[in-house]
């Protein structure tokens, strides 16, 4: 298997489990630290200290910067090969381009 495949196939596996922890960890989140209804409302400052809902917040917020990281990451790889077709276009497939002969109306 082609090295670069490999990567990108671990790089996915990655974002798609982190994607799942970012999912699951904010929906878990609201439902037992931030329970709905005025009960809810009123034990939600105390629900918020406790040890699952401080677990749920710091899953949410590693994934989110790491997801962020992953998608910074895969824009700067892509506009790099974007500017490296351009460039190779750009000098030819032979080396530099052959520019046309300038004319002017003056001899």
């Amino acid at each position: 298997m082609n090295p670069y495949l490999s990567h990108i196939a671990f790089l996915t596996w990655i974002y798609v489990l982190l994607l799942a922890v970012y999912y699951f960890s904010a929906h878990a989140h609201v439902t037992y630290c931030t329970p709905w209804g005025v009960w809810g409302f009123l034990r939600s400052p105390f629900l918020i200290e406790t040890l699952e809902c401080r677990a749920l917040k710091w899953l949410f917020n590693y994934s989110h910067e790491y997801i962020h990281t992953l998608w910074l990451f895969t824009s700067t790889y892509i506009v790099k090969v974007i500017v490296d077709f351009f460039a190779q276009l750009k000098d030819g497939v032979h080396g530099k381009m052959r520019t046309p002969e300038r004319t002017s109306l003056v001899d």
